[in-house]
């Protein structure tokens, strides 16, 4: 199996590249994302995935800019009825960040821009792929009473709701 292909940037069009590596040409279908990173680029490094068409009984080769935009796709693809052409049109869409800042957040109707793609794809998609992605949680670190002396009133009754929320999210 390929992990990637380096080589020369012998052809560039918004859906596909061809890496140029001793004398073999490489057609690799890519992303929007993966064609602005690869844009003015004489000599590149392409990250490979490999996928099997099952109606056409075909291999299509992908190329990625990055680890995290193949990291996606795997994860898109992966997906109940999500395929390669599905996951291309997402990753043209939004980059990796956005992407999961859209499913962490349940953002249907941003996800839902995605060219093909409607609600019940959207809300399936967010259902699979929401606990794949780390949650950043927020560590709030108060002070304890006896280190609120010489706190002005006001100053202390915000501490007490802020402790009063912070406790009820735990």
């Amino acid at each position: 199996m390929v992990n990637y292909i380096s080589g020369k940037v012998a052809e560039l069009t918004p859906t596909y590249v061809v890496i140029d590596n001793q004398g073999i040409g490489y057609l690799l279908e890519i992303s929007l994302l993966t064609y602005e990173a690869l844009q003015g680029k004489e000599n590149a490094k392409v990250l490979v995935k490999q996928q099997v068409n099952q109606r056409e009984g075909t291999t299509v080769e992908y190329g990625f800019a990055s680890g995290s935009e193949r990291d996606l796709f795997e994860l898109i693809t992966g997906v109940s009825g999500m395929g390669a052409a599905t996951a291309r049109m997402v990753l043209s869409t939004f980059s990796p960040e956005e992407l999961r800042n859209a499913i962490i957040s349940e953002d249907v109707n941003r996800i839902k821009t995605v060219k093909g793609l409607g609600l019940k794809t959207a809300q399936r998609m967010i259902l699979e792929l929401k606990e794949s992605f780390p949650q950043i949680k927020l560590i709030l670190v108060l002070p304890c009473k006896s280190q609120t002396r010489g706190w002005s009133h006001e100053d202390i009754s915000a501490y007490e709701r802020i402790k009063q929320q912070a406790d009820k999210v735990v």
